[in-house]
């Protein structure tokens, strides 16, 4: 999960209801706040490792980050998770069995 900005925050956090988001408000200040809700035009939570309750109003927020996927780390995961199949699978596959033996004896008997 990468941190990035939420485009509308209000739908966001009701319908993924993220663990953790953060408020940047007006004067550049972040605030975590931890298991986010609304409350009608607030974000309504905890500081984390605090118990005390939080808020504030989403017209005060700059901007709001949460953790969320990015398309770009994983398209490279998959990719690389791929070539790391096929490699392994060429080398399993190919003549020997990857076990640096070859069928070329008398009879196609496997020496090494």
């Amino acid at each position: 999960m990468t941190v990035r900005p939420v485009l509308a925050p209000a739908p966001f956090i009701s319908e993924k209801h993220p663990h953790l988001v953060y408020i940047v408000d007006k004067d550049s200040s972040v605030v975590p706040i931890s298991q986010p809700r609304l409350e009608g035009d607030s974000v309504i939570g905890v500081l984390p490792g605090y118990a005390e309750p939080i808020g504030v109003a989403l017209p005060d927020a700059r901007q709001v980050l949460a953790p969320q996927p990015d398309p770009k780390r994983t398209a490279m995961l998959v990719a690389g998770l791929g070539l790391v199949t096929g490699t392994v699978v060429y080398f399993i596959t190919r003549p020997g069995g990857g076990t640096g033996c070859s069928p070329t004896g008398i009879y196609g008997t496997v020496v090494c």
